[in-house]
Formats: C-alpha cells, structure tokens, sequence
C-alpha cells in the first residue's frame, strides 16, 4: 500500500508553505511515502482536488492559516468526508507510524482467512523427507464419511 499526498496551495501565495511543510515532512518521514504539490493555479481549486483524489492521493490543503495554526486541513482518499483540520506534528507522527514495507513479497501458503472457511485438510507428519505444514487438529470434532 502507498501512502501518496497531493498538497494544494489554497492559492498561489500558499506556494511557500506547501515547500516547507514538504520539508519537514521528509526531514522527518523515514519511510517512503509519495508527495505532489500541485502549482496548476489556474485551475478551479475543487477541479484540482477531484482530479488527486481520482488518482487515490490523500489530499492536503495549505491555505493561508498554516502558519498561525500550525496544522493542515487533509482529505483522505478512502471516503468522501469533508477536509479534517490536524497538527501538523500529530500529522507527522501519523505518517511516521505507517509501517510500509516496500518489497511485501511475502507469499503465505495457508492464507484461507475466512471466519466461515473450511477446515484444512488434516494431516499427520510423514517422515523426515514429506513434512507437512499442516498437523491434524484435535480440538475440532472429527467427522467421519460412511458409504453404504
């Protein structure tokens, strides 16, 4: 999963603190995390934010209350909420405890989640060269198929 940020400036004099909350964002991130600031000023700004969010970037609106506030408004792409006014430390905190791992080529072999799934097939270790993964469960009741 990325984590990608579209910063807006409110207007073009919101210009300056997109750059410098860009900067204490990558002086203080250590994972990997994508970062737009869009300067296309003669677009309409709701025009701006339809097309990061279509895109899936969590949007970030810098407007002119930045630095009196010290916070952000952001709009999260996963939902159609209004903009959220946070800090921007408590931001930062946020996203430094995003775990991202960007090489997850992790491959689970028993990855059958399901609450309603079927029960694994059981099974009983078969010598040292035909180990299984799967041992037999005895906690769950066993049934037994008859054919008559």
């Amino acid at each position: 999963m990325d984590l990608g940020f579209a910063i807006i400036p409110f207007e073009r004099s919101n210009y300056s603190s997109a750059k410098d909350f860009v900067n204490k964002l990558t002086n203080h991130i250590v994972t990997y995390i994508d970062i737009k600031i869009d300067n296309d000023f003669d677009t309409p700004f709701s025009v701006r934010m339809n097309k990061w969010r279509r895109d899936e970037y969590n949007v970030i609106i810098i407007n002119d209350d930045y630095f009196e506030t010290n916070s952000i408004s952001i709009r999260y792409n996963d939902s159609f909420n209004e903009p959220e006014n946070i800090g921007i430390d408590v931001f930062i905190e946020l996203v430094s405890n995003f775990e991202y791992n960007h090489n997850d080529n992790t491959n689970n072999t028993d990855s059958n989640l399901q609450i309603r799934s079927e029960p694994p097939n059981p099974q009983v270790n078969a010598g040292p060269w035909k180990l299984n993964k799967i041992e037999t469960d005895f906690m769950r009741p066993q049934t037994s198929c008859t054919i008559s």
